[in-house]
């Protein structure tokens, strides 16, 4: 059975792993999530870790200091620092799950891990309010839209981004299955499973670390950034700016639709896994929903640069021009030039609506 990986809030059902029966799951559905897992982990590694650390190079060192370059710059270390620690999540899904760093590594690896999803989640939503500020009160964004300002909203971003994710290393801790043989590095709220009076607390807890986490990375942060599109496309169209060009409507429609789907699954199958351990027929379902929840999640961070930097250029820009014109052009406060049917007056637009375009 060599095949099972625990969820984090199975750990305190299941004693042993030699407890499960034969035909509890189908091994050739694990192992093939496994491969899945495996590749698509070590493809977003590597993207994520190519592109944010562009994105990191460009803006801090070869542009001058604006507040976008605020905003992306750290979007993309918090998103490249995510990247640095997925080698252990990679070793640790080729070994079945079982963890071989240790008791202190695996706390600052969820330490890490839950930081960097914290604060790229916000920092997307931070994105999105900028952009809404500038396009419907562009007089006031003109005045007090510095990078200054920017910094300080940055810092107050990674303390809030520390501030929630904290009891999560706190809470998890190595765990010990086989006699010891094989270790784990999974959830415990320091309330042991086996004195039935104490299972209500740790369901308790438990529920409420997975509500937090789903209001907090997800709902409230997803609800903000389809109002804040929503506000700008409405803008937009009142102030007849963007002509026959679609393309800044696709980019929205991209943005919001990745923000969704990336990470939609990783915060609802939590709410699914009470069901799926008292229910042995859907266990099959568990080991497809949260390898394939854990994949799209992790994919956000590699996802990131292309939509804010390169979904939007032209294409053909984007082959004639180096690399370092593209990333220019995305962080650019200024006017910029457009071509063919999405040729429009500048002069009507805000710094955010170019930037969008």
């Amino acid at each position: 059975m060599e095949n099972f990986t625990p969820s984090p809030s199975l750990s305190n059902y299941i004693t042993s792993i030699n407890d499960l029966p034969e035909d509890y799951f189908d091994e050739r559905i694990a192992h093939t999530m496994q491969i899945m897992s495996l590749l698509f982990y070590s493809m977003t590694c590597f993207l994520g870790l190519a592109g944010n650390g562009l994105v990191i190079w460009i803006t801090c060192f070869k542009m001058k200091k604006t507040v976008n370059t605020v905003w992306f710059s750290n979007l993309a270390i918090a998103d490249f620092i995510f990247n640095t620690f997925l080698p252990l999540s990679i070793v640790t899904e080729a070994m079945d799950g079982r963890w071989p760093f240790g008791k202190v590594m695996c706390k600052v690896h969820m330490a890490v891990l839950y930081l960097n999803m914290f604060a790229s989640i916000t920092f997307l939503t931070v994105i999105s309010i900028d952009r809404c500020i500038s396009t419907v009160c562009p007089v006031w964004s003109n005045n007090y839209r510095t990078p200054r300002l920017a910094t300080a909203v940055a810092w107050v971003t990674w303390f809030m981004a520390f501030t929630i994710s904290s009891p999560y290393p706190a809470f998890h801790d190595t765990y010990f299955a086989n006699n010891k043989s094989n270790t784990y590095c999974l959830i415990n709220y320091g309330i042991s499973m086996e004195d039935h009076d104490l299972l209500s607390i740790w369901t308790l807890r438990n529920r409420s670390m997975i509500i937090t986490r789903f209001l907090s990375m997800f709902l409230i942060p997803f609800i903000i950034i389809v109002i804040c599109y929503t506000v700008i496309v409405l803008t937009l169209r009142r102030k007849k700016s963007l002509g026959k060009s679609s393309k800044p409507f696709k980019v929205i429609i991209a943005i919001i639709l990745s923000f969704f789907f990336c990470w939609f699954p990783y915060h609802v199958y939590p709410f699914l896994e009470e069901v799926i351990i008292t229910k042995p027929f859907s266990w099959n379902v568990y080991l497809i929903v949260y390898p394939l929840s854990c994949i799209l999640a992790f994919l956000s961070s590699c996802i990131n640069p292309i939509l804010y930097v390169f979904l939007g250029q032209h294409f053909k820009e984007k082959v004639r021009k180096s690399f370092l014109g593209i990333f220019e052009r995305a962080f650019s406060e200024g006017p910029t030039s457009f071509t063919g049917k999405s040729r429009i007056q500048l002069k009507d637009l805000t710094q955010t609506e170019i930037h969008i375009l």
